[in-house]
């Protein structure tokens, strides 16, 4: 444990080579570990490099005071691995739309026809009023 804590002081000082001994020492636990989590082989290396990529970036999250370096790391995989599998939740039968969209071509032709008629009925309502103002100017 104490290597692993002057390795993350030494990432904390700009030493990017460092990081690989922990790389290296976490990498197939934490694949492990996710892949046991999300039972998906194909994503699970993407998660791993998150996993590292997050560790790396921010070092100074890490309290040794708080817990080993391993259980942080393992928190970050548990993390990354419980989001993933949200992202790939499939969808319950509350979630699913009420109705589909189905195209039928019936009810296409009937409501072209209401709005024509709509529309026609539309344009003559505009010409009474326009026969209306202009009898009233009349006057």
């Amino acid at each position: 444990m104490t290597q692993e804590i002057e390795v993350i002081g030494k990432v904390l000082e700009g030493d990017i080579e460092s990081f690989r001994f922990l790389l290296e020492r976490y990498e197939r636990p934490v694949v492990r570990m996710i892949r046991n989590i999300t039972f998906d082989k194909e994503s699970c290396e993407d998660i791993a490099q998150d996993v590292f990529l997050t560790a790396y970036k921010k070092p100074a999250s890490f309290d040794p005071a708080r817990s080993r370096f391993s259980t942080w790391l393992f928190t970050i995989a548990k993390n990354k691995s419980i989001n993933a599998l949200k992202k790939k939740k499939p969808l319950s039968m509350s979630e699913l739309p009420q109705k589909s969209c189905s195209h039928d071509p019936s009810e296409g032709m009937a409501q072209k026809e209401f709005f024509g008629k709509l529309d026609t009925a539309l344009r003559a309502l505009s010409f009474i009023r326009f026969r209306r103002r202009a009898r009233r100017a009349a006057l």
